[in-house]
């Protein structure tokens, strides 16, 4: 084990990056984490170096990044349009950053790298989401670089956008009319399960080249969840699902109900 691990994670600023940082810390006491996200952030703690990185830039990554890297985290998925390619999709974007990434971190001889992925139905009928996940993976594999990948599907906790979403929904509408895409079965996962799976693995020789499935012990469909996250909240809501309902008015309806961003909605519906 080394004593004093070089960590680099992408994305450190958002719901599990924020999150994965003390339970890291709490694994390797005398680790040095240098945390990228887009804007600057601060930490009273001197083990963690916050730095500001534009991941569509090669020259920003090979600034922030340090030039050996023991452990580096993947966790961008990125979501909405940038200035950079307002032309394209988030799949583009996911790809992009992917390869900017691997390139830089492969230079830094990084010992393993963590990507949280998508979970993986089995069919070949993957959506355009779940397809952009998968080409991270494999662009992560064309670099050959030492790579530990979790799947998960929706991650439950109380700063999750996708949970946030559904209580909004719950706590707003007493009546819903749930549309196709609301039934469909998905297994959800929560926080501490993945928080703590990613530890675990975290510079573990073992664990190179694997992958694995983090799902709860029952799938269900968005539908169930909504239902029980009413009763849990001791609310009475009605709720009656259509075989229609396309997912362009889904996304409107979401979006007016909830208040959420379109560039979160959008993808995720």
């Amino acid at each position: 084990m080394i004593e004093t691990p070089r960590i680099v994670i992408a994305g450190a600023s958002g719901y599990i990056g924020k999150s994965i940082i003390p339970k890291l810390l709490e694994k390797f006491p005398n680790a040095q984490i240098t945390a990228l996200s887009r804007s600057q952030q601060k930490s009273d703690d001197p083990r963690i170096v916050w730095k500001a990185c534009d991941l569509y830039s090669l020259k920003s990554l090979e600034e922030a990044i340090p030039t050996h890297v023991d452990l580096a985290l993947y966790l961008v998925h990125s979501m909405g349009p940038t200035a950079h390619l307002d032309q394209g999709s988030f799949a583009d974007y996911d790809l992009l950053l992917a390869d900017n990434f691997a390139r830089v971190i492969k230079k830094a001889n990084v010992k393993q790298v963590i990507y949280l992925s998508g979970l993986m139905p089995l069919t070949t009928d993957l959506s355009l989401h779940l397809q952009s996940r998968l080409e991270v993976e494999e662009t992560f594999a064309q670099y050959q670089l030492p790579t530990t990948i979790f799947r998960a599907g929706l991650i439950l906790g109380a700063e999750g956008s996708s949970f946030q979403i559904l209580l909004k929904l719950v706590k707003r509408l007493p009546v819903m009319i749930c549309p196709r895409w609301t039934q469909t079965l998905t297994t959800p996962v929560d926080l501490n399960t993945v928080l703590m799976s990613i530890a675990s693995a975290a510079m573990g020789k073992e664990h190179v080249g694997k992958t694995y499935d983090l799902a709860g012990c029952q799938s269900l469909t968005y539908v169930q969840m909504m239902q029980e996250t009413a009763r849990r909240l001791g609310l009475k809501r009605y709720f009656f699902t259509v075989p229609f309902f396309t997912p362009t008015l889904s996304r409107l309806w979401v979006r007016l109900i909830t208040n959420a961003p379109k560039d979160l909605v959008y993808p995720l519906v």
